[in-house]
């Protein structure tokens, strides 16, 4: 591009370029219009330890390119600020639609955020919407390409004439690091809920609508492209002013940067049947509402892996890079010790009626959860005040409109805006069904073809249209071809926006991936099989897929009442904690086991889950700290995707730390009639394996992702008894191990519900609730998840922020 002098001169004009050697403490120095809401929040007198965010949420921009969740972000992320962590209102500034200018956003982070902070004040900037990557006009073939935010002004139609290229109106990150720099502060967090590389089975679809499974992908469909003179002459008086001040222009910037997704890959959006946000996003908030006592930055990260990696699998990853001074805990702080929240008031509707926010509970249950739900709140601030129920009357996407359970004039006093509501009563369907949606790539035959044969299949409720609702599995055809980074053979195929593509197979085979686009393994199909054929073939599939849904709507983490604890161990002869999992009712108190500390984990880039390599030994210890004895289940998925299931009524015996089995028994003697393990005394602790050298507990040696469900009960579960021993012949002994596979998890995951709805005793026709329901009482039970991840040796390797794919420029030359 030719930069001629009345180009630049122009460019520094409209930046204000000749006042930039003048007053640099203020927004007219950059060159910088200032807005009059912004100068009247300036206006406010600062105070010692304040708490300032900006928030930037953008769905809809030019050329028909939309996304639909970034608003929800910013009221996710603000409603978490404000009473989770203390923030006052008039401290959040949101830029959104299309206020969410290139220069708006530089204006208010320079007048909200620099100018107003001061050390040790809490910064947070969060952005969601379009990413992109962005080639200078300096730089040559072979040089990293940047990284850019795509404001809502970012897309218009000026085409550079001598590379046949559209300019982008971006923020380069680069640009955004140089304004944290320009903080006097160290606590500063970044949450970049974007993407920049765009994936291959986007480019295989309309650039406006990409989609990755059946989620719509922030990243641009579109090749690298030009940023504006604007903004590199912005990036240009930032540097010279962190020049003259003596400060540091291009090392990592202080605090932390949390980004949605690693390098090549795309974060993305997820739908609650009308409602979307960001799955970063959505996984983040959810898990600092449900999290209590505060925990470390890492484990908050853990925590929203787990609602991430189902789904995304590795193809999006949390991302972490550490600054300077980074903090431990989640943006710099410690957020409130009350209960975790499940819900939130949001409005006092009438005397009768509230409307909340499901803000703690993982998607899975805040779709699942039914009509005629029912809610507690949890009480003042200090967690003090009278409890007041109220049962779900209606609710679209993540709000719902709930009665006052026997209202009363002082019950309506206790309850506000902004007050927390636990779960007492999860309302389910009994008959559960799994949500499909047909790949985009299926020709319409194939789609009419598919939906003739799905509808002969128990196992499925409805089909959806890809990216328009929640889906729990994805029927795909090409599945060699799905990968959210582009292979270096697609590189020279991305020239103009019309000849994008991904590479076609020559022949079809049919498989299934997870809503996020992860294929699922044991599901492809060969080639040349018909659609119809495949639909059948994959019958087993779909109920496995249905049992493993039906096993997760259990989690009760936060609700329950009882006080039990599960921890994961690795290692033999000496076994190590790996991941500690307990109740928010748990009377005892450990510390983080993974990842003990997070600066180092932050500087290796490890990987968020846990990660063991194959065949790794393991063991679990499961703690009853509550004053009855209770009874367990363990229920696992390995990397096969193979369900397995651990009942204590199939062993002989469960040592204890005191040396006896829970039976009474001691154990190293006989025990003849093998009397079943019935359960685990008060205050006993019990290993799974008891004997490691005896029984052997690993790992899958495949690489992948496993799962185990535990489940506590304080009175036996019968139909899963009855359901496994119906289920006899079906079942697969580990070698030397007393788990088995089951071949059809289905029965006992419908025995599941059933027996915890027979324990929960809630009388149906007292709450209006309909008798093809389940209702399950959730104080009484706990149902603790445990994930982690096969794989090979983590890498050490610092992260390169400008290590990104190497994607070559429409029309550019070979």
């Amino acid at each position: 591009m030719a930069w001629d002098r009345r180009t630049v001169l122009k460019s520094a004009l409209t930046w204000g370029m000749a006042q930039a050697g003048l007053a640099w403490g203020e927004g007219s120095a950059l060159g910088l219009r200032s807005l009059p809401w912004l100068r009247h929040r300036q206006a406010l007198a600062a105070s010692t330890q304040r708490k300032l965010a900006l928030l930037v949420g953008i769905n809809h921009y030019a050329e028909n390119h939309e996304l639909r969740g970034c608003l929800t972000d910013v009221e996710l992320q603000r409603e978490v600020l404000i009473h989770r962590f203390g923030f006052n209102p008039s401290d959040i500034v949101s830029l959104t639609g299309a206020a969410a200018t290139r220069e708006a956003i530089a204006l208010a982070f320079w007048e909200h955020l620099v100018e107003q902070s001061q050390a040790g004040d809490v910064v947070l900037f969060h952005f969601s919407g379009y990413g992109n990557l962005m080639r200078l006009p300096s730089q040559g073939d072979n040089d990293p390409l940047k990284q850019g935010l795509v404001p809502s002004d970012g897309l218009f139609s000026t085409v550079d004439s001598t590379l046949d290229q559209p300019l982008i109106n971006c923020l380069l990150e680069e640009t955004l690091y140089l304004l944290v720099r320009s903080l006097p502060t160290d606590k500063v967090s970044l949450v970049l809920d974007t993407s920049y590389s765009p994936t291959a089975q986007s480019l295989a679809q309309s650039p406006a609508q990409p989609l990755t499974g059946n989620l719509r992908s922030r990243s641009l469909a579109q090749a690298p492209t030009l940023p504006n003179l604007e903004e590199l002459t912005f990036q240009s008086i930032l540097r010279r002013r962190l020049k003259a001040q003596g400060a540091a222009q291009d090392a990592l910037p202080k605090g932390v940067i949390l980004r949605a997704a690693r390098s090549g890959q795309a974060a993305t959006e997820i739908s609650f049947n009308g409602a979307f946000s960001g799955l970063f996003t959505y996984a983040l908030t959810q898990s600092l509402w449900a999290t209590t006592p505060a925990r470390r930055l890492y484990f908050t990260l853990t925590r929203a892996a787990e609602q991430i990696t189902p789904i995304r699998g590795n193809q999006q990853q949390i991302e972490i890079i550490a600054g300077n001074k980074a903090p431990l805990l989640i943006y710099g702080l410690l957020p409130a010790t009350v209960p975790g929240f499940d819900g939130e008031i949001t409005q006092i509707l009438d005397e009768k009626t509230v409307e909340f926010k499901w803000v703690g509970l993982p998607r899975s249950l805040v779709l699942a959860a039914g009509l005629n739900s029912i809610l507690t709140t949890i009480g003042a601030s200090n967690g003090e005040g009278e409890q007041v129920q109220v049962q779900v009357r209606s609710q679209k996407g993540l709000n719902a409109i709930a009665q006052i359970l026997q209202p009363t004039p002082e019950k309506l006093a206790t309850l506000a805006p902004g007050q927390g509501l636990q779960e007492v009563i999860r309302v389910l369907p009994r008959n559960q069904g799994l949500i499909l949606a047909l790949d985009t790539r299926l020709e319409r035959i194939e789609r009419v073809d598919a939906t003739s044969a799905l509808s002969s299949i128990k196992a499925i409720a409805s089909i959806v249209v890809p990216g328009e609702g929640f889906a729990d599995c994805v029927l795909s055809t090409r599945l060699a071809a799905v990968s959210d980074a582009i292979p270096s053979s697609v590189a020279p195929t991305l020239t103009k926006i019309g000849e994008q593509r991904a590479p076609v197979l020559d022949k079809k085979r049919y498989g299934l991936l997870s809503e996020g686009g992860v294929p699922l393994i044991h599901t492809m199909g060969k080639e040349g099989e018909a659609i119809k054929s495949a639909v059948v073939r994959l019958e087993p599939q779909w109920n496995q897929l249905l049992a493993a849904k039906i096993w997760n709507l259990t989690q009760n983490e936060n609700s329950t009442r009882l006080k039990v604890r599960a921890t994961l161990e690795v290692g033999d002869p000496t076994a190590q904690p790996l991941i500690s999992k307990a109740s928010q009712r748990q009377s005892v108190i450990r510390p983080d086991f993974a990842h003990d500390n997070p600066a180092l984990a932050l500087a290796n880039n490890e990987p968020i889950l846990p990660q063991l390599p194959p065949s790794s030994p393991l063991r679990l210890r499961l703690e009853n700290n509550d004053t009855v004895p209770l009874y367990f289940l363990l229920l696992g998925l390995d990397s096969d995707h193979q369900a397995i299931v651990y009942f204590p009524g199939q062993i002989e015996s469960g040592q204890t730390e005191s040396g006896q089995n829970a039976t009474g028994q001691n154990a190293t003697g006989q025990n003849e009639n093998k009397k079943p393990l019935a359960l685990i005394a008060s205050g006993e602790t019990v290993f799974i394996p008891s004997n490691q050298a005896v029984e052997p507990w690993q790992s899958s040696k495949r690489s992948g992702l496993e799962q185990w469900l535990v489940i506590f009960t304080r009175q036996p579960c019968e139909s899963i008894s009855s359901a496994l021993a119906q289920a006899d012949e079906n079942k697969t002994k580990f070698p030397k191990a007393p788990f088995e596979i089951l071949a059809n998890s289905q029965p006992i995951a419908q025995a599941l519900l059933a027996d915890l709805h027979r324990l929960s005793q809630v009388d149906l026709e007292t709450y209006g609730i309909a008798p093809d329901h389940y209702a399950l009482n959730l104080q009484d039970w706990a149902s603790l998840s445990f994930f982690y991840q096969i794989g090979k040796q983590i890498s050490k390797s610092v992260p390169d922020v400008q290590a990104i794919p190497q994607i070559p420029p429409r029309g550019s030359r070979q």
